[in-house]
Formats: C-alpha cells, sequence, structure tokens
C-alpha cells in the first residue's frame, strides 16, 4: 500500500485499534447506592479489558473531576482517548451496555 498504511485482515486488527488507548474513570461518592450496585460491574469491565486503563474517583472528596466534566449525577464514567476525553456515561448499566457504550464513545 503506498499510503503507508497497514492493510486490514479480519475482525482482530479492527478490533484492536478500536480499542487501543482507552482510558475509564469511574466517578463515584461515598453513600451513593447506585455506585455501589455498579461495582461489580466496574471489575468486570476491567477484567475483560486488560488492554484498557482504568481509575476509580470519589468525587465528594476529589471534587477536580465533578468541576471539570460538570459532573452532577453518579455514578459517572469518563472516558478518554489518546489522552482525550470523549464523552461520559451516567447512571448505572449492564456490563454490556457499559462496554459497547464506551467503544462507542472511545470510537467517535
Amino acid at each position: 500500500m503506498s499510503n503507508g498504511s497497514r492493510p486490514i485482515y479480519g475482525n482482530t486488527v479492527i478490533a484492536n485499534r478500536r480499542t487501543r488507548n482507552i482510558k475509564v474513570i469511574f466517578c463515584w461518592g461515598t453513600g451513593c447506592g447506585l455506585c455501589e450496585m455498579m461495582r461489580g460491574t466496574w471489575e468486570r469491565l476491567k477484567k475483560n479489558n486488560p488492554r484498557w486503563k482504568f481509575d476509580s474517583v470519589n468525587v465528594k472528596i476529589d471534587t477536580r473531576y465533578a468541576e471539570n466534566y460538570g459532573i452532577d449525577i453518579l455514578p459517572t464514567f469518563l472516558v478518554f482517548r489518546n489522552n482525550n476525553f470523549k464523552g461520559q456515561i451516567i447512571g448505572s448499566r449492564r456490563l454490556t451496555k457499559l462496554q459497547s457504550e464506551t467503544e462507542a464513545l472511545a470510537v467517535e
């Protein structure tokens, strides 16, 4: 290929490109019942996506995230790709929905 790009064979390369350099931050708060309910889903998301980076922040203690990203509903997931903020996922989700919404935000 003359433009220097690599050929894409099958879905493996596409999937690898789509999920590269993704970071997800779980914003939660003390006393938030939905946040506690999402903790298991959060742990499974981390386990299912070893190439992604993950962090969690109690926004009631570290208020910078709430201020910088306008978080007023918990839980909120902040999605980044290549260190660029891509968007928020607000509220509780099943694992499959959280996974698909994260990927959709990351590739936009």
